[in-house]
């Protein structure tokens, strides 16, 4: 329950109020989780008193309402008003390990790179021992060895992107169907049930076969190389020409917010996606994309939204 608040992750709607059946519901999803759904506790209104609710306003100006505000923008796609949060934030505690989890976030989306990386240094500095922010100190030091390899590509614009991408989805492997996309925040995206099953059906409508890399950017802000073809011969050969193939089929699990997946199509095959930089590896890889490569690249977002029907009850 605390968590609900000092998180905002029971702001439910991302309205900047939390009201009793919202926090119930974070409550009851919460335990059910920790205890393997062994325990389900309930929630309601008191006999005869349904009438109303009990709301709990997160508007006011304090670093910690702020702090609460901003994350829950960031989960709900908000990107303008979490945009303002974080510049107030910045103004107020600018080192504090919250203000830079949110400043690397807000400098990811606007692209300001060289920002991201002083602000990942300062959080590797600090050595958090404890959980100050969502990204462990493992989880840090993998971006900060990875991302400057991944700059030139993630500074591309989306433009001319030149294959059709549908998202069918559903509860089973063999009930998907496709679905539109919905507003999601100040954007577009597709509104997703937890633990149901997502692909991406891709047409290349062009004369020329076409190679496609798929990144995946979790609620966090993590970012990996997402396994995108279960045919070997798609990722050798791409997508021949005037056909559509099917993506692996895969499950968008954890807690409520945005994710995102970055789909990049090249006329020839990229080693740079195949074998791309591993902080893992001894001496770990740093290899640059070749600016020629780069040049031939096209980019697709995708956004997802992870939500429950019950949310929206």
């Amino acid at each position: 329950m605390i968590n609900g608040f000092n998180g905002g992750e029971a702001d439910l709607e991302g309205n900047g109020l939390i009201t009793s059946s919202e926090l119930g519901l974070f409550v009851q999803q919460k335990v059910a989780q920790a205890s393997n759904s062994a325990q389900t506790p309930d929630f309601g209104s008191f006999h005869l008193d349904d009438r109303s609710e009990i709301v709990f306003s997160l508007r006011n100006q304090s670093f910690e309402a702020l702090k609460v505000r901003a994350f829950s923008a960031l989960q709900t796609g908000q990107l303008t008003l979490f945009k303002e949060l974080t510049q107030h934030l910045i103004n107020l505690k600018p080192s504090s390990p919250e203000v830079l989890y949110l400043e690397f976030r807000l400098g990811f989306l606007e692209k300001q790179f060289d920002r991201v990386i002083e602000v990942i240094d300062q959080l590797v500095n600090l050595n958090l021992n404890e959980p100050q922010i969502p990204l462990s100190n493992n989880d840090l030091l993998k971006i900060q060895v990875r991302f400057p390899c991944w700059i030139p590509v993630f500074a591309l614009p989306e433009a001319d992107f030149s294959l059709e991408v549908a998202v069918p989805n559903g509860s089973t492997k063999e009930d998907l169907r496709v679905v539109e996309q919905q507003p999601v925040g100040d954007g577009q995206g597709y509104l997703i049930e937890p633990k149901t099953f997502c692909q991406l059906r891709i047409t290349n409508s062009t004369q020329a076969p076409v190679h496609v890399y798929m990144v995946g950017f979790d609620e966090l802000g993590r970012f990996q190389i997402e396994t995108l073809w279960s045919d070997e011969e798609l990722t050798l050969q791409g997508i021949p020409p005037t056909e559509t193939k099917m993506s692996y089929a895969f499950m968008l699990q954890g807690k409520p917010g945005i994710r995102e997946v970055c789909l990049f199509s090249s006329p020839k095959r990229l080693r740079f996606f195949l074998f791309p930089a591993s902080p893992d590896a001894y001496g770990a890889q740093i290899d640059m994309i070749d600016p020629n490569d780069l040049r031939n690249i096209s980019v697709r977002s995708i956004r997802f939204s992870l939500t429950s029907q019950l949310l929206q009850s």
